[in-house]
């Protein structure tokens, strides 16, 4: 007992730390208005029956592009008389959104649905008449909120015929392909498969009634029917010729014409086929019943048979099938005491059994149609009378991608390889009868039955439970404690066992519970002996590079090494840290002490990989210099200084993780460093690659800036770089001189242009000007105290000069005769009046004026008597 409770609180301590950082299941949250809501996650099931008092049953089932499904069947619970269609949609986990019945007085039954283009469903199946003497093909369209659209009834006026659709597909163009059955009542023909062809809107394009010609009394059926990807459409059911029953397969040209028909089946055994899709490889997968066995076959494209399975064990029989990743699933029925919904998983690519599961209760159980979500999980629709509020319910199961689900899984079924014979292509022949109408019913009672939903079991999500042995189960957390386990966490799973190592001694469990027990998971399957006689399991045994001291010295470059590094010893003072997690101290290591300077070039890989560089005295003196979870490490090294690397592992949230296993590699290299001149003459020390990705020019390994001095480009800007890279731009260059930075350079006849000091005079041959000088244009330059002008003198270089600017770009010439250049006078050297003088002028002339005025006013009025 001591020993179980130690177990069990080491258990407990490993799991809670694994529960906390671990990779934890994926979450959903139900969408607005699920009856359920909340959070949901990965390993919840959810398994219930829909219905009234009386009779409730799906047949087929659709996802719908909002993550929901609709099923449909029929109800005698509800509705306007007799049999109603039934018609469900529920949320992303079970809770109905809506549902509709489509009916009269008469019986109608949905066989099959689908999701159309835009987003609506079409339902096909049959309507009997009102007097119950003739049954017609019934196709109805719904909107995507349940609203009905259209309703036709394909018929015969007279009686004579009975038309009944199992399924239908969506042609790309939006045409609606309907296959099932046609029955005549007049002998010698009876049963015939049907094909027919409808628009979007519901109406009869054609029609075809299918059969063999040779022996047409024999009775021909359609179930299901597959869109191959070049427009043809390949049609499956059976043929019965009353003491034997084989799979009938008829494919139909784009124009609704047959090109051949031929069955499968063995003399002396009855096949039927259900369900059949287009694979992935663009053969096909075909399910149904074989004897008392259900059975799957894989066509190849040319319709050969690629393999065919039948399960054994106990009576079944096979419904439906749809293509997973990597294979194939099939839901029907299994009878042993009673008879419950079952679910194979069949694997590419040779048809292997992976797993079979089975629930029911103690009635009849049964699986019509299976889907798979996004998420990955598969819906199986059908009917039950082992639970539910009447005769029969609808039910609707949730499988996790694996099988499990909230209820215990019954006896499942083996499977062997099945040898179908393949008969020859039969003649075929198209019988298009003529009086037969397709009429729109324009009237039916569309009703909103009040379901009730009995929620068969809905325990919560699954998680990995541990157990004392080391095994692992998956289990809800009551499952888990009842079987005295520890639950490792939501959405958590069981992996397959391996070689558990703690203390030399091993022992084969589940990696998470080895942990959980203190040991060490090693990365084989099973563990190994003591083949070297050491007292250790072989697989016990820790890697090489196991801890600091033990560093693979690395001498002979380039180099590379891989190790599993899961066993090795914990580097308890060694944390490799990023901003953002703590990496797993559980590395291996290697040593390397560069002669020289370099860039070392270090890729590591493996399970989310971790690198880190320390430098220092000894092992026992180490200082992290660098980490990264990069795949690829460029790290400048000292030479003559020792570098130890550690490569590790780390996992999703940063635990420390020893699982899944992964080895850890390294490859180690280094680049030498060299002079690199840019495409702007300056020069810096990279490796080559680095420089030539960016353009640059390489001068050579071990090659340097050094010594540098100034450059002096064509333009006067100057560049402090290497004499290499200064050649390379047609500069002139001086060792050891210095840039003395920009300025206003003069040029002997006075123009000017921005330039390093040093440059102006070396390589422009100007003078400089003082710093923080500048350029500020041309004008005429006045000498000699004015008596020189000079076109065009940067009015800097005029004054530096000892000139002074004038007043134009050109000097103006001596046009007063005063010896000094009008463009260097005030007033230009023009007698014309400047503005003031102008002014002054005109009040002179005003004054003069005025005073004119008044004298000669004064002696007109002397001069008058």
């Amino acid at each position: 007992m001591k020993g179980v409770a130690r177990f069990v609180t080491v258990l407990a301590i490993g799991l809670v730390m694994s529960k906390a950082h671990g990779q934890v299941g994926e979450a959903w949250v139900s969408p607005e208005g699920a009856a359920d809501g909340g959070t949901r996650a990965a390993g919840d099931g959810v398994v219930e029956a829909v219905g009234g008092a009386e009779e409730d049953v799906f047949y087929d089932s659709v996802d719908t592009s909002d993550g929901g499904v609709v099923a449909v069947g029929y109800t005698t619970s509800f509705g306007a008389g007799g049999r109603d269609v039934l018609l469900v949609k529920f949320g992303a986990w079970g809770d109905i959104v809506w549902k509709a019945t489509l009916g009269d007085v008469s019986d109608e039954v949905g066989r099959g649905v689908i999701e159309t283009q835009d987003g609506g469903l079409v339902l096909t199946g049959y309507k009997n008449s009102a007097d119950g003497t003739r049954r017609g093909l019934l196709l109805s369209k719904f909107q995507s909120n349940g609203a009905h659209e259209w309703s036709y009834v394909l018929s015969r006026l007279d009686g004579d015929l009975d038309f009944d659709g199992h399924a239908v597909i969506e042609d790309p163009n939006g045409d609606l392909v309907v296959t099932g059955e046609m029955e005549r009542h007049i002998a010698p023909l009876r049963h015939t498969l049907l094909y027919a062809r409808f628009d979007s809107g519901g109406s009869l394009i054609h029609k075809r009634s299918i059969y063999n010609s040779v022996y047409g009394s024999w009775d021909h059926y359609g179930y299901s029917l597959a869109g191959a990807s070049d427009g043809r459409h390949l049609l499956v059911g059976k043929v019965d010729y009353g003491a034997d029953e084989d799979v009938f397969v008829v494919m139909m040209r784009s124009n609704a014409t047959v090109e051949w028909g031929y069955t499968i089946g063995n003399d002396t055994i009855d096949e039927e086929a259900r369900s059949i899709i287009e694979a992935s490889d663009q053969g096909y997968a075909l399910t149904g019943t074989v004897g008392d066995d259900s059975f799957l076959y894989k066509l190849q494209p040319n319709l050969d048979i690629d393999w065919a399975k039948r399960t054994v064990g106990s009576d079944s029989e096979g419904y439906s099938v749809i293509e997973t990743e990597g294979g194939f699933v099939v839901t029907g029925s299994i009878t042993d005491t009673s008879t419950d919904v079952l679910l194979t998983r069949w694997d590419q690519p040779a048809g292997s059994l992976a797993w079979s599961r089975s629930i029911g209760g103690a009635g009849f159980d049964t699986g019509r149609s299976v889907l798979a979500t996004a998420s990955g999980r598969l819906w199986v629709a059908g009917w039950t009378t082992s639970w539910g509020a009447g005769d029969s319910d609808g039910l609707l199961a949730m499988f996790e991608s694996d099988g499990t689900t909230c209820l215990a899984d019954g006896g499942g079924v083996g499977s062997v390889t099945w040898e179908p014979e393949e008969n020859p292509v039969y003649a075929m022949a198209a019988w298009n009868p003529l009086e037969t109408q397709s009429v729109e019913w324009t009237n039916p009672t569309i009703g909103d039955p009040t379901l009730t939903r009995t929620v068969v079991c809905d325990e919560g999500p699954l998680g990995a439970c541990c157990l004392g042995d080391g095994s692992c189960v998956e289990r809800t957390e009551t499952g888990c404690d009842t079987l005295s386990g520890v639950y490792r966490g939501v959405g958590t799973i069981c992996y397959e066992p391996q070689a558990c190592c703690s203390n030399g001694t091993c022992l084969d469990a589940d990696p998470w519970c080895c942990q959980a027990l203190g040991g060490d998971a090693k990365p084989v399957d099973e563990c190994q002996g003591d083949g070297n006689v050491n007292g250790t399991d072989d697989a016990c045994e820790p890697p090489p590079n196991d801890l600091c001291v033990d560093a693979a010295v690395i001498t002979a470059l380039p180099y590379s090494e891989s190790l599993w590094y899961r066993l090795a010893t914990g580097d308890a003072d060694v944390s490799c840290n990023s901003s953002s997690c703590a990496w797993s101290p559980y590395g291996v290591w290697w040593y390397y002490q560069p002669a020289e300077d370099c860039v070392a070039s270090i890729s590591v890989s493996g399970d989310h990989t971790a690198a880190a560089i320390f430098t220092g005295s000894d092992c026992d003196h180490l200082t992290e210099v660098y980490c990264s979870d990069s795949g690829s490490v460029s790290y400048s090294m000292t030479g003559g200084v020792g570098h130890w690397i550690m490569v590790s592992s780390y996992s999703y949230g940063c635990s420390v993780v020893k699982w899944p296993p992964e080895p850890v590699s390294i490859d180690f290299g280094f680049d030498a460093l060299g002079a690199c001149c840019q495409a702007d003459g300056s020069c810096l020390v990279a490796t080559e690659d680095v420089c030539t990705t960016g353009a640059g020019d390489y001068q050579g390994d071990g090659t340097t800036c050094d010594p540098t001095g100034a450059c002096c480009l064509l333009d006067g800007s100057c560049l402090e770089t290497s004499a290499a890279c200064c050649a390379l731009t047609g500069g002139s260059y001086g060792e050891g001189t210095s840039c003395l930075g920009e300025r206003a350079c003069c040029s002997s006849n006075g123009d000017c242009v921005m330039a390093d000091a040093l440059c102006c005079e070396e390589e422009l041959g100007g003078t400089p000007l003082g710093s923080g000088s500048v350029c500020r244009g041309q004008r005429s330059c006045c000498l000699d105290d004015g008596t020189t002008c000079i076109d065009g003198v940067d009015r800097s270089c005029c004054i530096a000069m000892g000139g002074r600017p004038g007043h134009e770009y050109y000097c103006l010439g001596d046009s007063n005769t005063n010896g000094i250049d009008d463009a260097c006078e005030p007033d230009g050297g023009s007698a014309i009046p400047t503005t003031s003088e102008w002014g002054l002028i005109v009040m002179t002339l005003l004054l003069l004026t005025a005073g004119t005025l008044v004298i000669g006013r004064r002696r007109s009025s002397v001069a008058t008597p």
